[in-house]
């Protein structure tokens, strides 16, 4: 959305595959999250990516994307959380349904076994404290 217009993200032939759930802006850079397997022609953008300098891309490269969907993203002091029905982020088996990009990998948010028994439906941040609301 520009001075009243929408408009799109990227040129015709480089948007998302499939639908987005989520959407975060955090200093010029525009994460979202959603159902997607490729953003702007990146095949390793699994259901999240980000839109810098005109085009879409994953969060770091190769081997960095999610085994299925996201519905929340949050951000806090460079560190990306987010939420939804995966069960692996980024080769992390541990990530189940909640995970954080950091330093260019994601990793569970607790070690081994930290994960969630039920998909994420929402999350908000409150200080240093990420909250994820479950659901069965």
């Amino acid at each position: 959305f520009n001075s009243g217009d929408c408009v799109t993200l990227g040129v015709a032939g480089t948007w998302l595959n499939q639908g987005v759930r989520a959407v975060v802006i955090d200093g010029g850079v525009i994460y979202a999250g959603g159902y997607f397997t490729d953003a702007g022609g990146d095949s390793d953008a699994d259901y999240i990516a980000k839109f810098e300098s005109g085009a879409w891309s994953s969060l770091g490269g190769a081997g960095t994307g999610l085994n299925a969907h996201v519905i929340t993203i949050a951000i806090d002091g460079g560190t990306i959380y987010a939420g939804g029905g995966f069960t692996n982020a980024g080769g992390d088996a541990d990530a189940d349904r909640i995970a954080k990009f950091s330093g260019g990998a994601w990793s569970s948010l607790g070690g081994a076994n930290s994960g969630l028994s039920s998909r994420v439906k929402r999350s908000r941040l409150t200080g240093e404290l990420f909250m994820p609301a479950v659901v069965s």
